[in-house]
This record gives structure tokens, C-alpha cells and sequence, in this order.
């Protein structure tokens, strides 16, 4: 079909999975899928016609980081590499929390999402419907979700760039009340899941290699308002050949607080190794600590 529009295509052979194996000895066994090499506009496309998703230019996850047999015109068979993707901002969200009473806040968010988040929404769509993902994404935007709404446009095949959402809804345990004090502290919520995750793997002894995922960016900027927030700005920077973090936090003259996050996730796998090494367990700690000094006490404005 792609010959026929012409575009210069060939048919190619592939392990496809989250991981395949070193090829030791080429032959027919060591492939278990069909996929097809494309040069588009002078670059490389790798199209695998199975998935239920597609994103232009963007090799699928299951695809990257091995080898692929791919024919000629001749019918000559050459071995080849799929590289991982780069980097790129695949997750941007803009966050408002006006906190209101107690320990709740109104919650006012936009989300931009390319590549494979943006994929795996549109799978998710496919196979649990629109309103089901939609209940889960609120659950994951805030600790304790009411009143959620969500706008965003239909999924479908062909993914665009970037796909925008905008999420209003009421956050429960905004803050913790401790005492007579109100407390607002991210070091309990999915942002630093991962690294009690690595924290558990090293304490318990775990084995196996970790995957997690395509290579990617995060970007998270918040604004808190509705309460006088005393503290000094704070910065982290944190490199390693895993992961690069840095968190920026400062009070606003309007009394509102600002912090922004960023997070580069260089790599697909983790080792079993690599997890126990001294530098990882670094990052780890700096990591955390990070968070830690994300604590912020907060006097509500009296209505």
C-alpha cells in the first residue's frame, strides 16, 4: 500500500515486546513479528500496522532499542538497529490550587501530552471508554477528588503532536492539618512514587532488571494561593545518567507561591546493578530530600 502511494517501503522482521534478547546466531525462529521499514521526507519510519495507535515519526515502545531484519528490492535480507527515542517533552501540565477551606482546595489544571502517554490515553479510551479513563485521571490529579470535570477532545487512530486537556475539581487533602496548622507537602503523592519504589527494590533485595519506559520529559508548574505561604525560594538540581531533576520554588509578591518541576528520564531499563549502586542510591536521597524541603506551612486567608 505505502509502494503504491510512493513511498519507498519494505517489508521487516522483529522481536517485538518490552525487551528482546541479544541476537546470537540470525534465522527465521529469532523474529516473532512483522512490521515495515518506510523512508518518509528522507527519515526513517518504523510502522508497525498491528497497533492500535499511531503517531507520525514516533517508533512504538514494543519496537525500539533492538535489532530488525529488513529486505531489499532484491529480496536481500540486512540486519539493523532501532535506536530509543530521545527524550522529548512527552507530559507539560499547569496547575492552579487556590486553597478554600480546611483542607481543600479548587484545583484548576491543563494537561499537554505527546508520544507514548498520548498513545497509551488513546488505547485506554479504545478499550475502557472515554468515561472510565476520564474517573481515573481524576483520581490521579488530586489525593482526594470531587466535583471533577474534564474537556478534552476525542482520541482516535492518528495521534496529533500534542493533545491538550483542561480539568477543574475540588481536592479533599489539599493539605494536612496537623495540630493547628495546615501543611502542604508533595512527598506523599506520585511524584515521588518512584523513588520509594527503587527505595523498597534495594531494601528487599530485588533481582531482576527494571523497565520504565520510553525516555521522556516532564514539566509541572504550580501556583498556590488562597493562604500566606512563608518560605524561602528552594532549588534543586540533581544529574545522574539516569535521571536529571530540578525543582525551583519561590513566593510570589501577590502572596501566591510558584514552584516548577522538571524531570528528564534518559534511559529505558535499569539494571539490577545500576539500582544498587552507591551514585544511584545518591540520587535517590537527593531525590527525596528534594521533596522534603517542598513542605510549606499555610495560613488560610480569612474570608
Amino acid at each position: 500500500m505505502l509502494k503504491a502511494s510512493g513511498i519507498k517501503a519494505q517489508p521487516a522482521w522483529i522481536k517485538r515486546g518490552v525487551f528482546a534478547p541479544t541476537l546470537l546466531i540470525p534465522g527465521i525462529k529469532a523474529p516473532n513479528h512483522a512490521i515495515v521499514w518506510a523512508e518518509v521526507n528522507g527519515k526513517t519510519w518504523w510502522l508497525d500496522p498491528t497497533n492500535p495507535v499511531f503517531t507520525p515519526g514516533r517508533t512504538m515502545s514494543d519496537l525500539q532499542e533492538r535489532w530488525v531484519f529488513v529486505a531489499d528490492e532484491t529480496g536481500q535480507v540486512k540486519q539493523e538497529t532501532i535506536p530509543a527515542e530521545t527524550p522529548d517533552v512527552n507530559q507539560k501540565v499547569t496547575r492552579e490550587e487556590r486553597f478554600s477551606d480546611g483542607t481543600k482546595a479548587q484545583v484548576e489544571l491543563n494537561l499537554e501530552l505527546a508520544n507514548d502517554p498520548l498513545m497509551q490515553l488513546s488505547k485506554d479510551d479504545q478499550h475502557y471508554g472515554k468515561f472510565s479513563v476520564d474517573k481515573e485521571l481524576c483520581s490521579q490529579f488530586a489525593k482526594e477528588s470531587q466535583d471533577c470535570e474534564i474537556k478534552r477532545a476525542e482520541t482516535a487512530f492518528v495521534m496529533p503532536e500534542h493533545y491538550k486537556m483542561t480539568a477543574t475539581l475540588t481536592d479533599l487533602a489539599a493539605l494536612q492539618k496537623v495540630s493547628d496548622q495546615y501543611i502542604y507537602h508533595r512527598s506523599s503523592d506520585k511524584l515521588t512514587a518512584i523513588w520509594k519504589m527503587f527505595s523498597a527494590y534495594r531494601r528487599e533485595g530485588n533481582l531482576a532488571d527494571v523497565f520504565i519506559g520510553d525516555p521522556q520529559t516532564i514539566l509541572l508548574e504550580t501556583t498556590l494561593s488562597g493562604g500566606n505561604i512563608s518560605k524561602q525560594p528552594l532549588h534543586c538540581e540533581i544529574r545522574s545518567p539516569w535521571f536529571d531533576i530540578d525543582m525551583k520554588s519561590e513566593p510570589s509578591k501577590d502572596d501566591s507561591y510558584h514552584y516548577s518541576y522538571k524531570k528528564v528520564e534518559k534511559v529505558r531499563w535499569l539494571t539490577h546493578d545500576e539500582i544498587n549502586s552507591g551514585e544511584f542510591k545518591d540520587l535517590i536521597d537527593k531525590s527525596v530530600d528534594c521533596f522534603e524541603k517542598l513542605r510549606l506551612n499555610v495560613q488560610l486567608t480569612k474570608k
